[in-house]
């Protein structure tokens, strides 16, 4: 079953056709937010599996369908319900290139996959681009079951977004995900994507030096760079950055009204992959 390890809410009264659920999957659980059609935050929270590991894939829906109903979030009638799968296979594939059922094909020029990995593709109209993305079958599958209607992403699609590259026109940026140990990194610059891809760190040192790197593969280093960062940032990594990026910002998603005064104090920035 799943359980709550953080949440916070609000007792507003917005009809299910006007929210929008968004989940993240975490490696024992997810995070959740929901957001009304007019961009107020109603609802921010996670969950962890305990115990049930080799359960079903009907159990998993099971359970998932009766965690969101004890918060009174529908599986049905909702504006729109995503999952967002951190994954680190993705590749990119124009919508005029794309076949559908040749995604395993597409990945498997990128990585020799495991046959019992899951693929899936999203469409992100601001690149004219499908995301094709390795993800977790059982828990993709599952979620599907419990939610009608189901669009499932990956990061990046919801990093190398429109804001993205309307941003670019005027001056370069690098958009960084970070969970700690896998750096998701997407660039931009004149409005076109330079780079979308994921890599692992075992120390934000690491971390700072192939950024660095990147910025000068890239040729956009300039002192109109935007280094913009979210996910599991600290005072520490922040200030890292801040010694080498001519500009870095906290990347906190799409702006919000918040539905409770307690959740000004929460940071965006933390879940923007379930904000943007």
């Amino acid at each position: 079953m799943y359980r709550t390890q953080s949440i916070l809410t609000s007792d507003n009264q917005v009809p299910s056709y006007e929210k929008r659920l968004s989940i993240c999957l975490r490696s024992n659980g997810f995070s959740f937010s929901v957001v009304t059609v007019q961009g107020t935050l109603l609802t921010i929270g996670s969950a962890a599996l305990e115990g049930g590991s080799a359960a079903s894939i009907t159990e998993h829906a099971r359970w998932i369908k009766e965690y969101f109903s004890s918060l009174d979030i529908p599986a049905m009638g909702l504006q729109r319900a995503e999952l967002v799968v951190p994954s680190r296979y993705v590749t990119w594939v124009p919508e005029h290139l794309y076949t559908p059922g040749s995604e395993r094909k597409y990945l498997s020029l990128l990585t020799a996959l495991p046959v019992s990995a899951g693929v899936c593709a999203d469409h992100q109209p601001a690149l004219k681009s499908y995301a094709v993305f390795a993800a977790d079958s059982m828990m993709v599958g599952a979620f599907k079951i419990a939610f009608t209607g189901l669009r499932v992403c990956c990061q990046h699609s919801k990093m190398a977004n429109a804001q993205l590259l309307d941003g670019s026109r005027q001056h370069p940026i690098m958009r960084l995900h970070w969970d700690g140990r896998q750096a998701d990194v997407n660039a931009a610059d004149r409005g076109a994507l330079l780079l979308s891809n994921s890599y692992t760190y075992a120390t934000q040192d690491e971390l700072l030096y192939s950024l660095i790197g990147i910025m000068k593969q890239l040729a956009i280093e300039s002192p109109s760079l935007e280094l913009q960062i979210c996910g599991q940032v600290d005072r520490a990594l922040y200030g890292l950055f801040s010694q080498y990026f001519p500009k870095v910002t906290l990347y906190n998603g799409m702006p919000l009204q918040f539905a409770n005064p307690e959740m000004r104090r929460f940071h965006t920035y933390k879940e923007a992959l379930i904000l943007s």
